[in-house]
């Protein structure tokens, strides 16, 4: 450390990196200082940007959601429209059906009185020969 002339130069060189080094610190410092209040302030921008996100994504799935349920909606007039028209046609068809059985049992009817006619008139016949 110290020589004939008093301080080496190994030993100036340190002292100069350090001085330097102490000068860059006190530099350095009130910036190191602000990095907690950065952190946080980076923390709260990237939540608020994730709630915008959120929101934005939930507003554009609504406005879809809703414009489905409008297309759908114009539909209900037309598919009202075919069920009436289905309910008509049921209708129709089951007098139809009515209809049909009435005129069968009308015919079974007409049949059964022929039927009784005849054995009627055989059994007269019958008691004629008698």
């Amino acid at each position: 450390m110290v020589n004939g002339n008093g301080i080496d130069e190994g030993f100036q060189d340190r002292l100069r990196q350090a001085e330097s080094a102490e000068r860059e610190m006190q530099r350095l410092e009130p910036l190191a200082a602000e990095a907690p209040q950065l952190r946080l302030q980076k923390a709260k921008v990237q939540k608020e940007e994730e709630r915008q996100r959120a929101k934005e994504d939930s507003l554009s799935k609504a406005r879809n959601a809703a414009q489905s349920a409008a297309d759908k909606q114009n539909r209900v007039p037309e598919l009202l429209g075919h069920a009436a028209r289905a309910v008509i046609d049921l209708y129709t068809l089951i007098k139809e059906i009515d209809s049909s059985r009435r005129q069968a049992m009308e015919a079974l009817s007409v049949a059964d009185r022929v039927d009784y006619d005849i054995e009627l008139e055989e059994g007269e016949e019958h008691e004629r020969s008698l």
